[in-house]
């Protein structure tokens, strides 16, 4: 079933790090690793954990206005090796930009509708132009 899941979120069109996850499902479903530094055929994943990372302060004002992540996540093995991997912070897409719409066309990420399913479109500038969402929630996977 996990390996499922993991083929159908790899397939999805708005997430251009699919391969990413496809390549991460081999891994969480415990079958083959493989690392340039550290070849490993058929080791059999035993455990994962994720390193805690400090939150910015205003020692660095800058770090407090960008995102990031120091934050490592451990795969173990049953053989008792270990891999880090660095983790990041990469976004899917920003709010206002188009994005493929899983049709073959696309559609502006965020963007607020009517009831009636018709844009709802700000008048007030020399051209018309569709209103979308300046928060986070318009990026949220939930």
């Amino acid at each position: 079933m996990r390996r499922d899941f993991l083929k159908i979120i790899s397939s999805a069109p708005l997430l251009p790090f699919s391969s990413y996850i496809a390549g991460a499902s081999a891994f969480l479903a415990g079958s083959t690793e493989v690392n340039a530094a550290n070849l490993r055929n058929h080791a059999i994943f035993s455990s994962v954990s994720f390193s805690n990372m400090a939150a910015p302060n205003l020692s660095n004002p800058a770090q407090m206005a960008t995102t990031s992540s120091s934050s490592v996540m451990t795969v173990k093995y049953q053989d008792g090796s270990q891999v880090d991997y660095d983790l990041a912070y990469e976004p899917f897409f920003l709010t206002g930009t188009m994005v493929p719409n899983g049709k073959g066309g696309s559609t502006l990420a965020g963007a607020y509708y009517d009831i009636s399913g018709a844009p709802i479109l700000d008048t007030s500038g020399e051209s018309p132009r569709q209103f979308f969402s300046d928060g986070p929630d318009g990026t949220s996977l939930i």
